[in-house]
């Protein structure tokens, strides 16, 4: 579970993606989230350096919105979850540089923790097995 939904959401701009069981039926999703409109604006301005972002009204939808679109291409259907915590992830202003090669390194603009409780669908096990590498 953890690799077939860590490669789909890498795709949607979530970095450093760590996924931990809590207890028998919660998982948490810790990760970083690159927030393109908040880099567009800045880069738009010219900067190279932003100030952190800050929480719009719909932040919080949209993330939740990518997860679920994530799980579910992973063939995983979440059946609970909730943001226990989104704060900007920020050192000395935002650095608008990110390494979309090194999706481990790069920490993004928000750190982000999801618990979720999920169970498998019909798709989920040619998923898990594509990404541990069988064909």
């Amino acid at each position: 579970m953890r690799s077939t939904l860590r490669d789909e959401l890498v795709e949607r701009g979530w970095r450093h993606i760590r996924i931990e069981k809590m207890d028998e039926n919660e998982w948490a999703l810790r990760a970083g989230y690159v927030d393109e409109n908040h880099r567009a604006q800045w880069e738009l301005a010219g900067a190279r350096v932003a100030p952190p972002p800050t929480e719009a009204p719909d932040l919080r939808m949209k993330l939740m919105r990518l997860f679920r679109a994530g799980a579910k291409r992973a063939g995983i259907q979440v059946t609970a979850a909730r943001i226990e915590e989104l704060v900007p992830e920020y050192r000395d202003g935002l650095d608008l540089q990110s390494l979309p090669d090194d999706f481990e390194a790069d920490r993004g603009d928000w750190d982000v923790e999801i618990i979720f409780e999920w169970q498998p669908i019909s798709k989920f096990w040619s998923k898990a097995s594509q990404a541990l590498g069988y064909k």
